[in-house]
């Protein structure tokens, strides 16, 4: 990722786009050189997925933890979805930065994600993993409310530095919480369904974005974003506090 922001930063939009489709197609020709022995697949096989999701979504609805880590990431995805659409309009035509600069600030986000990985291998079991997932999502949030309201540049690659080292605290300590408190055999299924209904839920906030964006303009949907994504790390804390407490 951070190689790609450079390349942003340094040579424009479209060198990213042509290096990342030349590395797809050099993987599917990988792929296509492998030989994969066929096997008929009989009905119950067939059905397996639909089984296993199922599995998934009814130990999701019924464990307290699943059930409490999931709607932190579908309050967190409808939040997503609309700064991934509005967030590159805000940035080149709210704030007025270039290319350049626009692959400077999400080299920042890279850069905060890169540090905050380190941290977390050294010091990270020091802390609960509640508390990182918790107060982690509140940081994302409340970086691009931040990032919306900066009036001055450093304050604004601070706010995008922020994102990158919340972030990956979110992402560590989410899988921490599922490892802990998971049984093994579900714990596949458990990580199946969150992806669902995160990806499902990133569609839909994508959808109400760009409408939304055209409606109150880039930078108040931004700050509304923000806050639907803070609002989950305020869920995540007193949600995982009474889990824990249980």
């Amino acid at each position: 990722m951070l190689l790609q922001c450079l390349l942003i930063a340094y040579q424009g939009l479209i060198a990213p786009f042509w290096i990342d489709a030349i590395t797809f197609l050099i993987s599917a020709l990988l792929l296509s050189m492998l030989t994969i022995p066929y096997s008929s697949r009989s009905a119950e096989q067939q059905n397996t997925f639909w089984r296993l999701f199922k599995e998934g979504f009814l130990y999701t609805a019924h464990a307290t933890l699943a059930r409490t880590l999931l709607f932190t990431r579908i309050i967190v995805a409808l939040g997503s979805g609309i700064i991934q659409v509005v967030l590159v309009i805000f940035i080149k035509e709210t704030m007025g930065w270039n290319d350049q600069y626009f692959g400077l600030a999400l080299s920042t986000i890279a850069v905060g994600s890169f540090v905050s990985s380190l941290w977390l291998s050294w010091r990270g079991q020091r802390y609960k993993p509640t508390r990182l997932f918790s107060i982690g999502t509140l940081a994302v949030g409340l970086s691009f409310v931040g990032l919306a309201l900066s009036p001055f540049f450093a304050l604004s690659l601070l706010m995008l530095l922020l994102d990158g080292l919340a972030d990956s605290c979110v992402v560590v300590s989410f899988s921490a919480l599922a490892q802990q408190d998971i049984p093994d055999k579900l714990r596949g299924r458990f990580f199946s369904t969150s992806i669902t209904f995160f990806r499902a839920s990133v569609l839909v906030s994508a959808l109400i974005g760009s409408s939304l964006g055209d409606s109150i303009g880039a930078q108040s949907t931004l700050i509304v974003a923000g806050l639907i994504v803070a609002l989950g790390g305020v869920f995540a804390f007193f949600s995982l506090t009474q889990v824990k407490a249980a």
